[in-house]
């Protein structure tokens, strides 16, 4: 019974799941092309900060004094 019920909901919803796992393979490429382009801007310089904010840092220390 659940398998046809996954069968149908699958054949009724195909063109949805088409369309959406054709858009995140795209982005995925598309990230992984400007990757290189990122790096040459100094793009994820910038982003560095980010890494070091508060969630981050006391995530860090915690994991520090678990060690």
């Amino acid at each position: 019974m659940n398998y046809n019920l996954f069968k149908m909901e699958l054949y009724r919803y195909k063109n949805s799941m088409l369309i959406w796992l054709t858009l995140i393979c795209g982005l995925i490429v598309l990230n992984m092309a400007l990757f290189e382009i990122f790096l040459e801007e100094g793009i994820l310089k910038n982003i560095e900060p980010l890494f070091q904010s508060t969630l981050f840092s006391a995530n860090a220390q915690r994991l520090r004094v678990g060690n």
